[in-house]
């Protein structure tokens, strides 16, 4: 893919159309799960638009940061779902907050890390602060202006549909059947228990595994278990060659072409690449 330019182009592109579509159909969403299913897709197109701009750790990165606040998301929808007697439109539900505390927290802090609140200019925050940022600043790094721009816009609209969608359930008035608000009531243990257990990722996964992903080129090809370091130079950076002598001007040169290169922002993260 690396030797075909338009094809990892093409793949930035519909990766942030990708973001941004799929983005606005969830603004406009009323049932619960539909909300959450098209941000999924949204966040799809982010991974997309990193591995287009060839930062592949950055793409793996959002994609387990996202498995942990998004799993919570749907468990958090299922268990409002569970609550409201299988009712899935928002529009029937409000003050849902005191009713089921423990999922109101739960996608509280699911909503949190999708729409990436967390301390600007630090490594602090939520999960998806830290992967999201990742991939937009790869795709500025880049040279993606189309996808920088879009991802920008899709994390505007993220954050508007996912704070709708925890106002409409938990906030307000109870809208809806009577009756079934009345009986609403909270999950058993077996929800709520994994909910807790994807909280902490949720939170803690982006500060934790960061520098794995993201940090100094050194240290994520320590952890991706790829080679970053010059192959073909002695410790003095001479060349030589495979009995350890120096090598004439025209090996040296040839051997300085085969070595590994770290693709992307440096001191970042990126990819490793044979040229």
């Amino acid at each position: 893919m690396e030797f075909a330019p338009q094809a990892t182009m093409f793949i930035t592109v519909i990766g942030a159309s990708t973001a941004f579509f799929a983005a606005t159909v969830g603004l406009v969403q009323t049932d619960i799960k539909r909300v959450i299913a098209y941000s999924t897709c949204s966040q799809l197109g982010y991974m997309f638009v990193a591995a287009g701009v060839g930062m592949y750790s950055a793409a793996m990165f959002h994609l387990f940061t996202h498995a942990f606040f998004k799993a919570m998301l749907f468990l958090g929808a299922g268990s409002v779902i569970h609550a409201m007697h299988h009712e899935q439109d928002m529009n029937n539900y409000g003050g849902l907050r005191k009713k089921i505390p423990y999922a109101y927290w739960a996608m509280m802090i699911g909503t949190l890390a999708s729409t990436g609140v967390g301390i600007p200019l630090t490594h602090i925050g939520f999960a998806g602060f830290l992967s999201k940022d990742a991939i937009i600043e790869s795709a500025y790094a880049g040279g993606s202006m189309f996808g920088f721009w879009a991802l920008v816009v899709a994390a505007f609209m993220t954050s508007f549909y996912s704070w709708r969608l925890m106002f409409l359930t938990f906030f307000g008035k109870p809208r809806g059947d009577k009756h079934t608000h009345d009986h609403a009531h909270e999950s058993p243990m077996t929800m709520l228990i994994p909910l807790g257990v994807l909280a902490l990722g949720a939170v803690f996964s982006g500060m934790i595994w960061y520098g794995s992903f993201f940090g100094h080129a050194d240290q994520v090809g320590k952890f991706y278990g790829i080679p970053v370091a010059e192959a073909g130079a002695d410790a003095h950076g001479e060349a030589t060659d495979e009995h350890g002598e120096e090598a004439g001007h025209g090996d040296a040169a040839a051997k300085a072409e085969h070595h590994y290169v770290f693709a992307g922002k440096p001191g970042r993260g990126g990819t490793l690449l044979c040229a």
